[in-house]
C-alpha cells in the first residue's frame, strides 16, 4: 500500500492498526478503547508468572523532507496531556519512509522524558536543560522531528555527528531527535514487557517545571503545595457553582 495517498486520520488510524497487529504477533491481547482520550490500545501479556498491563498511544507520520533528501525528516505533536505519569503507559511512533517499509519506536514515558532531556547534549543554545520546559511543549505546539541520518547513493549511515551522545550500544546511531539517539528504541518491542517500572510523577515534575524551586519533590515542596491548594479551596467555596464544578473534575481526574 502507498501510505503517501493516505489522508492523514486514514494513515494514523492505518498505523494503529499496523501496531495492533504486531502485538497480536507477538503474544498481546490487544483491545481498543471505546474512548479515544491519550490511549490507542491497550494490551495484555503473561509474562512468566505475571500478566501485565499496558497502555499505548500510537504517533505516526511520513517522511516531510523531500525524497532523497539526506536526513530524512518526519514530523509529530506531543502535549502535555500525553504524557500520563502511569508507569504502565507507553508511545509506540510508527514513521513510514517512501519505501514502505515502518519503523517502530517504543518508548514507556519515563523514555519520553529522557528523550526531552537526559539524553540530550549540553548546549549553551537551550535556555533549559529539558525541552519540556519550553513554552512550545507547555502550549502543546512542541513539533518534533525525528531523523533517519542515511545515505541514499550508498545505503549507508552518515558517521555520528561530535554533538550526539554515543553510548556503548549505540556507538553507530541511524536516527535522532534533536541531538538524543533513538536506536535503542528501534522495533524494541520487549521494552513492552519491563515490568521493573516506577511511578515517574517526580521526574515529570522536575523535567518540566520551570522555576528551579518547584522542580523539587521534597517534604518541605509538597507542604506548600497543600498550603496553596487550602487556600484556593477557601475562596472557592465562596462560589458554590465553580466548587461543584471543581470537585466533579477531581473525580473524573481520579477515576482516570
Amino acid at each position: 500500500m502507498n501510505v503517501r495517498n493516505l489522508r492523514n486520520k486514514e494513515f494514523a488510524d492505518y498505523c494503529e492498526y499496523l501496531v495492533a497487529f504486531k502485538l497480536q504477533e507477538l503474544g498481546w491481547t490487544v483491545f481498543q478503547p471505546l474512548v479515544d482520550r491519550y490511549i490507542d490500545i491497550v494490551a495484555t501479556k503473561t509474562v512468566g508468572k505475571n500478566k501485565i498491563f499496558r497502555t499505548v498511544q500510537v504517533k505516526s507520520s511520513r517522511i516531510e523532507s523531500v525524497t532523497g533528501e539526506d536526513p530524512e525528516s518526519y514530523g509529530m505533536t506531543h502535549e502535555p496531556k500525553d504524557l500520563l505519569h502511569d508507569p504502565a503507559h507507553f508511545f509506540v511512533w510508527v514513521l513510514a519512509d517512501n519505501s514502505g517499509k515502518y519503523n517502530f519506536f517504543i518508548l514507556s514515558a519515563s523514555d519520553f522524558i529522557d528523550v526531552r532531556w537526559s539524553l540530550l547534549v549540553d548546549s549553551t543554545k537551550r535556555q533549559f536543560s529539558s525541552l519540556l520546559r519550553r513554552g512550545e511543549w507547555r502550549y502543546g505546539t512542541d513539533r518534533m522531528h525525528p531523523k533517519n541520518w542515511i545515505n541514499h547513493k550508498n545505503e549507508k549511515y552518515q558517521r555520528a555527528l561530535k554533538k550526539w551522545k554515543i553510548t556503548k550500544e549505540t556507538n553507530e546511531p541511524s536516527w535522532t531527535l534533536e541531538n538524543a539517539i533513538l536506536d535503542t528504541f528501534l522495533n524494541n518491542w520487549k521494552n513492552l514487557e519491563n515490568s521493573k517500572r516506577s511511578n515517574i510523577s517526580s521526574k515529570s515534575i522536575q523535567a518540566q517545571e520551570v522555576l528551579e524551586n518547584w522542580s523539587k519533590y521534597d517534604r518541605k515542596t509538597i507542604e506548600i503545595w497543600k498550603k496553596n491548594n487550602s487556600v484556593a479551596y477557601n475562596k472557592l467555596k465562596k462560589f458554590p457553582d465553580a466548587l461543584a464544578s471543581a470537585k466533579k473534575l477531581d473525580e473524573i481526574t481520579g477515576d482516570e
